[in-house]
């Protein structure tokens, strides 16, 4: 999380991801999400600064999602 101490107001911002993954027979899956808000960048004095890469008060949305088989066949181990 990011922000100004000195003028909050549009300046926070914050990151959340997730992920979750596993295994089930032969199936297996991850599951990745992202959320992304920057809010405005100050200065000491509360004076909002231009960003330098183009993107203030940027939203950012990720998803991802991988599906896997095994096609080989189970073998059983006596």
């Amino acid at each position: 999380m990011t922000g100004s101490l000195v003028d909050a107001d549009n300046s926070i911002g914050a990151r959340v991801s997730q992920m979750f993954y596993g295994k089930t027979g032969k199936f297996d899956y991850v599951l990745s999400g992202a959320y992304e808000q920057t809010g405005e960048w100050k200065d000491a004095e509360g004076d909002v600064l231009p960003p330098d890469y183009g993107l203030g008060e940027t939203d950012s949305y990720n998803g991802f999602v991988k599906l896997g088989y095994d096609f080989t066949p189970l073998t059983v181990c006596s």
